[in-house]
């Protein structure tokens, strides 16, 4: 099957339509066989979505989207991934392992707690104690 995850830097890009680039992968028996990364800065929405068809894109990993992107996908026969946060890598190796789910979290990624990021393990605990 044919991936596509939209990047930012190395990790799931948390909005489709903002990513600078895709990375594109081959996915078969449960093995990543190869992926490469097309660059998205400057293309429209339908020209996003024309490259994904053109591909042969059959799954979207991804932060999030509109609702437009997505019915825009799901009318294409493309399967959405959809709030995922972590590397694209370990997204990808958890969907060949048919673990990932909408929502999946990179184990150890950062966590969102009280409107800020932490990092679990590091900083004072809760109330600012150790």
């Amino acid at each position: 099957m044919r991936v596509a995850i939209p990047l930012f830097a190395d990790r799931v890009a948390p909005r489709f339509e903002c990513a600078a680039s895709a990375m594109v992968a081959d996915v078969d028996s449960a093995t990543v066989r190869g992926y490469q990364t097309y660059p998205l800065v400057g293309l429209s929405l339908p020209a996003r979505l024309q490259l994904l068809r053109s591909l042969g894109v059959q799954v979207l990993i991804c932060g999030g989207m509109s609702g437009f992107v997505a019915r825009q996908l799901e009318a294409a026969g493309v399967r959405l991934y959809a709030n995922v946060m972590g590397t694209a890598e370990a997204a990808l190796n958890e969907l060949a392992a048919g673990g990932l789910r909408q929502g999946w979290r990179e184990r150890g990624g950062p966590r969102r707690f009280r409107g800020g990021w932490l990092r679990q393990g590091s900083g004072p605990g809760f109330g600012g104690r150790p």
